[in-house]
């Protein structure tokens, strides 16, 4: 007999099946809920505790740069086998965290989201950088994320001789003041940049693509997920980066500094990117995009993740590409 606030209901055959059947309803949506839940099951890692961004202050540091890494079925996660390796402990060899935007598909549609985020890349520490992406933003609600890196959206880092620049390549006018402000920083901090081995530029969108014969050449649209040589960095015409920014980016590269742009927005077509320009810049660009996995009906290799390293003592710069299936099969 099955008891309901003292009455007795006898269990037919019919009616035991409905149980069961509610039952195992409840069950599917507890594990349904379970794989949408914005927070890690214990954290980030099998020790139950959220990542903390080391900073020893050693000769040679450890980057991650991760871009385009959201899950497309669960609007405010990261993809699986990121959080997968973050669960891990992947993440925790990195002195240096830096995003390339589209974390989340929805990032900030729900406050939750930052948590999560935060519990996962330590997002207010002074060594991870997020050059935030149109999904990052496009559900308003922007003071989620600068709540929790506690910085503007565009800004300047220096890591010893290491400077690195932040931008929004989502303003467009009528953002106009912020727009503007930031162009007049990337003026100023190319005007004045002295004592650096390395001025690194890291963005969402891929707007350097016109910067010279040779990345017109290659043809970005067939590679970058959104190509933007039209991105004006200024509320007027004729602002686009080849005209107005790249020749200011050359005369810091003419000094002796080493200038490298990284961009996250790709994947979807290609996925791993690095060209050096005829004045002797780097451009780089690294996202995932499990999905996709052929294009103009040519296979994609797999995705890859960027990691470079930072030789503080001898000035030095090196980077490499990461299978991401291979990390999961290895951690």
């Amino acid at each position: 007999m099955f008891l309901i606030k003292s009455f007795e209901i006898p269990l037919t055959v019919a009616s035991k099946n409905l149980f069961f059947f509610c039952i195992c309803i409840v069950l599917f949506l507890q594990t349904a809920c379970k794989k949408n839940s914005p927070f890690p099951e214990a954290g980030t890692s099998d020790t139950g505790t959220c990542l903390t961004v080391s900073t020893p202050n050693a000769p040679t540091e450890q980057v991650i740069f991760l871009g385009h890494i959201y899950d497309p079925k669960h609007p405010t996660v990261i993809e699986d086998r990121l959080e997968y390796l973050a669960r891990k402990g992947y993440f925790q060899q990195f002195e240096h965290i830096w995003l390339g935007g589209d974390i989340c598909a929805e990032t900030t549609s729900e406050s939750y989201t930052l948590d999560y985020l935060d519990c996962l890349f330590d997002l207010s520490h002074p060594h991870t950088h997020w050059a935030v992406g149109n999904h990052d933003i496009r559900n308003g609600n922007k003071h989620f994320i600068t709540d929790k890196t506690l910085r503007p959206f565009f800004y300047v880092s220096i890591h010893d001789n290491f400077v690195v620049l932040v931008l929004n390549s989502n303003l467009y006018d009528p953002d106009c003041e912020d727009l503007d402000t930031q162009a007049m920083m990337i003026h100023q901090l190319c005007d004045t940049i002295q004592h650096a081995s390395h001025l690194l530029v890291l963005s969402h969108h891929i707007f350097w693509s016109n910067a010279d014969a040779g990345l017109q050449a290659i043809n970005m649209s067939e590679k970058a997920n959104a190509n933007k040589p039209f991105w004006l960095s200024e509320c007027r015409a004729g602002t686009e980066f080849q005209k107005t920014l790249y020749p200011r980016f050359k005369k810091v590269q003419e000094r002796g500094i080493q200038v490298v742009f990284i961009a996250g927005d790709y994947g979807q077509k290609d996925k791993l990117f690095q060209y050096q320009s005829e004045a002797g810049i780097w451009f780089l660009a690294s996202g995932i995009a499990r999905n996709y996995t052929t294009y103009n009906n040519q296979p994609l290799p797999p995705d890859h993740i960027l990691s470079l390293t930072l030789n503080k003592s001898q000035q030095q710069l090196s980077w490499q590409f990461l299978n991401v299936d291979s990390l999961v099969n290895a951690w």
